[in-house]
């Protein structure tokens, strides 16, 4: 899902594409600031085109929305993250069976024998009191799964575009037991305003900030408060020492709750 890249310059972005004369486009990249530091990432372009086509941004798919409505557009999308765990693992901290050991071999590809392991689930999203961290999902749909695309294609296949339930079977805490997910819609929080203020960019608080966890307080539920995750060099706000990321609550004696 995630191209990670090292020896990069800073504020280095661009497309991976293949050698030769094809020249096709792999992934898009770029470069993300995390603190004081920065890392460069990618997303593979089956990854965008499955994020580009509902908007109707790519051929074969949903109309073209005018620009004025793009933020209006949604997507579906899975409220949890994955990491890889080998089977051996599984098998032997986790206490899956010999039979879901061999199932999910075969499955596996690219010689990488592995199972997923939940390693985060969104904070009120659908998957919410459902998935848990460390649950290892052996089935989506009846189907043995061992990568993230594949539980994007089978939740895809059948909830047909209709956020319908999808049957998952999990292992948690050397049990079995299945649970009735269905994807979540999501937008880009219709997010259309930004303010600057004394070299401080701010907004309404993003979901996926919100979903991070953390304090649960009104200035940090989703689209409300003022979030900044910028600070304009030689600003007012950074001769002052403040840094990034944070939400900007009160001003004087006067509290700030929306934009």
């Amino acid at each position: 899902e995630i191209c990670n890249l090292n020896d990069t310059l800073q504020g280095l972005g661009g497309l991976l594409v293949e050698p030769g004369a094809s020249g096709r486009t792999r992934a898009w990249f770029a470069q993300f600031p995390a603190g004081k530091k920065h890392y460069v990432a990618g997303v593979p372009v089956p990854v965008l085109i499955g994020l580009l086509r509902p908007l109707g941004l790519l051929g074969g798919g949903a109309p073209a929305r005018p620009p004025s409505l793009l933020h209006l557009a949604t997507v579906p999308a899975l409220d949890c993250e994955f990491e890889e765990l080998s089977l051996a693992k599984a098998r032997r901290y986790h206490g899956m069976s010999l039979e879901h050991t061999n199932e999910l071999r075969v499955q596996c590809c690219d010689g990488r024998r592995q199972v997923m392991l939940v390693s985060r689930v969104a904070a009120g999203g659908a998957f919410d009191q459902k998935l848990a961290e460390g649950d290892v999902v052996l089935r989506v749909a009846g189907q043995p799964v061992t990568r993230p695309q594949d539980v994007e294609r089978l939740m895809e296949l059948h909830s047909q575009g209709k956020q319908e339930a999808v049957t998952w079977t999990v292992l948690r805490s050397r049990q079995l037991f299945e649970a009735s997910i269905a994807p979540s819609v999501r937008s880009t929080d219709g997010t259309q305003r930004l303010v600057i203020f004394n070299g401080i960019v701010v907004r309404p608080t993003p979901r996926a900030v919100a979903e991070r966890g953390g304090p649960l307080r009104p200035h940090t539920r989703p689209g409300a408060g003022l979030y900044f995750w910028h600070i304009f060099p030689g600003s007012p706000a950074d001769a002052f020492g403040l840094s990034a990321p944070g939400w900007l609550v009160q001003v004087d004696d006067e509290e700030l709750l929306s934009i």
